[in-house]
């Protein structure tokens, strides 16, 4: 498939979706396995955003913020990487990174930040050697650093 990135931004950013062959295993998964993404973002229209530019790479969870992602983890089978915005109410993107430590069930995370970030969040990117996700952002690039981050090859997914 075919599917134009960002309409109405300026330029244009296409994504191009094919099958995998037969026979061919990514991270010893099912050809029809996703890797499970949990996508927390207190703002529902960037949530929507994210939640339909990645639903073909990733089978996305959504939540509206931490508490709900807590529930969610505790409630459902492992998600294989997390994508949580840094600044929201109830702690945020730490508080969720160090919860799920706790928990010992942390996957691989990445942030998203706005640039409005507190000298605390700002202190907890530097102390975990965490590089943001500026917004605005483009979904392929988001889709990438997830990839990365699963330490998948990202053409072997998209």
């Amino acid at each position: 498939s075919l599917e134009l990135e960002n309409p109405g931004a300026p330029g244009a950013s296409f994504v191009i979706t094919l099958p995998l062959a037969a026979g061919v295993a990514v991270e010893s998964r099912p050809l029809t396995s996703r890797p499970r993404l949990l996508l927390v973002d207190d703002e529902q229209l960037i949530s929507d955003l994210l939640s339909d530019g990645l639903s073909g790479t990733f089978d996305v969870q959504a939540c509206d913020g931490v508490v709900a992602a807590l529930a969610t983890v505790a409630a459902e089978p492992p998600f294989d990487i997390v994508l949580c915005d840094l600044i929201m109410p109830n702690g945020g993107g730490e508080r969720l990174f160090q919860e799920l430590g706790s928990l010992g069930v942390r996957p691989p995370m990445c942030f998203m930040s706005g640039g409005a970030a507190t000298p605390e969040a700002r202190h907890f990117l530097e102390r975990e050697r965490i590089v943001p996700i500026d917004k605005p952002f483009r979904i392929g690039d988001v889709r990438r650093r997830l990839l990365i981050a699963l330490g998948a090859r990202t053409n072997a997914l998209e």
